[in-house]
């Protein structure tokens, strides 16, 4: 395949794929909701599953009710006296009457009308019998409704989510990995998605990740602060017409609750957690607080291809544990370069719970709000890597063009009129390499990557 190549020739070096953590919904997961009368959850699951599971369990629920219908209408008429539906059904074996009635139970259920099996006219005393297909014709009505009003909810849904791809890792650079990356991060922001097709013609797919370049960062040195960052991609890049405008990412993250350790003379009644952080949690629950992650950049104006967003691991960042943040306080804020090694990074880390980031902007296709959001964990870090290129260069030919001049002048065909576009390989989103320097964490030291990670190269 062509993608298969592409990953080749694009590959470098102790590059690895690290698979997304699957978050789909399953099939069982609402039979359970539903044999357990769980009301809620079954139509909350309806909203996380995606059409096709909805319509499969829908279509089982379909096929079960009719079956089971058609069971009771049989008990139902029986118990009348069998005459209500057949001439005699007692003299019918069980097989035979409730072949019949299925096709009874289908017709009442959709309200599509009977058939050539329905309840006698002309035959008094069948008030069961007219009462239960009366009752199935209204289960039926509320199903339909039902069933119509899901899946508008969805479509409706679907245009308000934003089709965007989060990597399935955070990456932290730290020491020389991290020297010259803000011009390099800018680089990234700036060729693979903020610039125009027009001006990405400048510059060559190896341009995008070229770190062995002359352009360092001024503040760029070995005892710089480690960054964490992520990125995520437009599922729709390679295609025209399909940006994110003014998309906006937030950051929160939850942690443990540290004891409350206040520090006597302060004057402003912060503990030292909170003097570290920049102020008190926006929310404060018995065992778990949260709190804002500042992101860089966290605006994108026309967000068309990739995004990379970075979180500075300094003295006001709440990733970092405590003491490591009062160390850096009282060395005049700066970090210590004995840290940076991947196992003291990893020591520096604060284990956090959950790491939620969310996305808003207006769709360039449907011109309304759009909305996405992905969870990171504590075993979603990988210390000492950074992301693969996923960017390249592609030639395309004006088809609508040599098609006219095919057509008027029968020219033969001219490979030197064609067109560099830029374009995304989305395969190579969750593809990590080692930051510059050699220093990063074996994969296997990370409990949720061990066993899941593909070496590629």
């Amino acid at each position: 395949k062509k993608s298969e190549l592409r990953r080749v020739e694009m590959s470098v070096r102790d590059q690895t794929y690290i698979p997304p953590k699957s978050r789909e919904a399953n099939l069982l997961e609402a039979m359970g909701h539903l044999a357990a009368g769980r009301v809620i959850d079954l139509t909350l699951w309806t909203y996380s599953a995606g059409f096709l599971k909805v319509m499969l369990f829908f279509l089982a629920f379909y096929i079960v009710n009719i079956f089971v219908w058609a069971a009771v209408m049989d008990v139902v008429d029986v118990g009348s006296g069998g005459k209500c539906i057949h001439d005699d059904a007692l003299l019918m074996t069980k097989g035979e009457r409730y072949e019949f009635l299925v096709e009874l139970s289908w017709a009442t259920f959709t309200t599509v009308g009977y058939g050539t099996i329905s309840p006698k006219g002309d035959v008094t005393g069948c008030y069961a019998i007219r009462f239960c297909c009366a009752f199935v014709a209204f289960i039926g009505v509320l199903f339909a409704s039902t069933t119509a009003a899901i899946m508008y909810s969805k479509l409706m849904r679907l245009l308000a989510k934003a089709h965007v791809t989060f990597s399935s890792t955070l990456c932290v650079q730290y020491g020389k990995g991290n020297e010259g990356s803000t011009v390099r991060f800018g680089q990234l922001n700036f060729r693979a998605s903020v610039a125009p097709a027009a001006l990405m013609k400048q510059f060559s797919a190896s341009d995008l990740l070229d770190v062995d370049g002359d352009n360092e960062s001024p503040s760029g040195s070995e005892d710089g602060f480690p960054v964490i960052e992520f990125r995520m991609i437009n599922d729709r890049a390679n295609h025209d017409g399909s940006e994110i405008w003014d998309a906006q990412i937030r950051a929160i993250v939850q942690l443990n609750k540290e004891q409350q350790t206040s520090e006597g003379g302060g004057g402003n009644g912060l503990s030292a957690r909170d003097k570290a952080t920049g102020g008190e949690s926006s929310l404060d629950l018995e065992k778990k607080v949260y709190y804002p992650l500042s992101l860089s950049p966290d605006t994108h104006p026309h967000f068309s291809r990739i995004w990379y967003a970075r979180h500075v691991l300094n003295s006001e960042s709440p990733l970092l544990k405590r003491e490591v943040r009062d160390l850096i306080v009282k060395d005049g804020g700066k970090w210590d370069k004995d840290f940076n090694n991947w196992e003291e990074i990893r020591k520096c880390l604060n284990e956090f719970i959950s790491l939620r980031i969310t996305l808003s902007g207006t769709s360039a296709v449907s011109a309304s709000d759009i909305y996405g959001e992905h969870v990171y964990y504590f075993d979603d870090v990988c210390v000492g890597w950074r992301f693969a290129n996923m960017v390249y260069e592609q030639k395309e030919r004006p088809y609508h063009k040599s098609w006219w001049r095919k057509l008027k002048e029968d020219e033969k065909e001219d490979h030197s009129n064609t067109e560099t576009k830029t374009k995304i390989d989305a395969a190579l989103l969750h593809d990590i390499v080692p930051q510059p320097g050699g220093d990063h964490e074996p994969l296997n030291e990370t409990n949720s990557i061990a066993g899941k990670w593909l070496k590629f190269t």
